[in-house]
């Protein structure tokens, strides 16, 4: 707008034409297709896009069904309302997102992607609703998808809330043989039936394109891992991660059935130590592993052959307050139970520096190496953490070359 000398305001002309044409757009039934094919659909996209900002989701949803050069732009603004947003590289469904899939398959942005990121909601009801939208779904967007193709590479599966096991594992099946994902991550807390069981065709669920599996299920007794674990059969597995609670027991029962395991990482992990009865694992091809010194013991005490490995990462764990000589043994151990480690990772908390339990002559970082000169390695990596306060962080790195 304009300002005259007498302090008056004059509205700029153009500005008020095109609003006043967006009014009549979109409030008057009298304005004709000519005024349409003239007005909306021949602005720039930018000009399309603002316009679609300003209205109401039922004005906005009608817009999306206009043309397929109009649902180009307004179809992504409508979806991120609802909780469903599309980048390059990934799908987030959140909300109400899952009800409106259907749209999201029918508009001109439809592709397969690598990741899609499903965040249920925190309430039962509502989360069942969304798993159930989910699968019915799914298999209209697969169908779009050449013969053999990948709908998303990994999918991740957040925040699932504690509802009947049967339907989880009947969700993880569905994703897989619909997306044919590669990888498969599920982020989730306990399950409200004390000691689910599972029917038997919960127990042949098979996910037989997975190659890459992360599970994090907190707050299950060891009958859950157990049944939660024998519920699940994935073939082609290499790669497998534990964060959080779980038991060895049933995780031991798992890799027997996977001998094909090449990476093995447990995260922040507890867990109760596995008899000695039990111990026979065959995992020829194991080249990464990763978790406490209690995890890693267990695991390598399991193997029934000594394992090549491309590295071992040393997690902070019990050993927080482990005196320095009992920390070298245990160190020494996991050594001894490898035919070869390339490369070894040991994460140091500060706190052992800070109360005086790592007591040695020289930067703990020199004292390791000279203790490990003897051990075939490669490449010996010290970090020092600060896990304060729940938060890791890194407070310095040191690579040392071992030959």
């Amino acid at each position: 707008m304009h300002q005259r000398a007498n302090g008056e305001y004059l509205f700029d002309p153009v500005i008020y034409n095109y609003g006043s044409l967006l009014s009549q757009i979109l409030h008057s039934r009298a304005v004709n297709d000519f005024i349409w094919r003239q007005t909306i659909v021949h602005l720039p996209p930018e000009l399309i896009s603002v316009i679609a900002e300003l209205l109401c989701d039922k004005d906005l949803y009608g817009l999306t069904r206009v043309c397929h050069r109009l649902a180009s732009v307004t179809c992504p603004i409508f979806l991120a309302r609802q909780g469903l947003r599309q980048c390059p590289q990934s799908l987030s469904l959140r909300e109400q997102a899952f009800r409106f899939l259907p749209m999201w398959h029918r508009s001109p942005a439809f592709s397969p992607i690598p990741l899609l990121f499903c965040w249920f909601s925190v309430y039962s009801e509502s989360a069942a609703a969304q798993m159930k939208c989910l699968q019915k779904t799914l298999p209209m967007l697969s169908s779009s998808v050449a013969v053999g193709g990948t709908l998303f590479n990994s999918v991740y599966l957040c925040h699932v809330v504690p509802i009947n096991m049967e339907r989880v594992l009947g969700l993880l099946h569905t994703v897989v043989f619909r997306t044919k994902c590669r990888s498969v991550s599920l982020r989730a807390t306990g399950f409200h039936d004390p000691l689910p069981k599972l029917s038997s065709s919960s127990a042949a669920s098979v996910l037989r394109t997975v190659h890459e599996l992360s599970l994090s299920y907190d707050r299950l007794s060891v009958s859950q891992w157990t049944s939660f674990l024998s519920g699940l059969a994935t073939p082609s597995l290499e790669s497998l991660e534990i964060v959080g609670g779980t038991s060895m027991g049933a995780v031991h029962k798992f890799l027997v059935r996977h001998p094909g395991v090449r990476q093995l990482s447990f995260t922040r992990c507890t867990m109760k130590p596995l008899s000695p009865s039990s111990r026979q694992l065959h995992m020829p091809d194991l080249d990464v592993l990763k978790g406490s010194l209690c995890q890693v013991l267990d695991v390598l005490e399991s193997l029934s052959v000594l394992p090549h490995l491309s590295e071992l990462l040393i997690e902070p764990g019990a050993y927080i307050k482990m005196p320095h000589d009992t920390f070298m043994e245990e160190i020494m151990r996991c050594l001894a139970m490898c035919d070869e480690v390339i490369r070894l990772v040991v994460k140091i908390p500060q706190s052992m520096l800070d109360n005086g339990t790592l007591i040695v002559d020289g930067p703990p970082k020199t004292a390791l190496a000279l203790t490990l000169a003897n051990c075939h390695l490669i490449e010996l990596l010290v970090e020092f953490e600060d896990v304060s306060d729940e938060v890791m962080q890194v407070i310095s790195v040191s690579v040392i070359d071992m030959n």
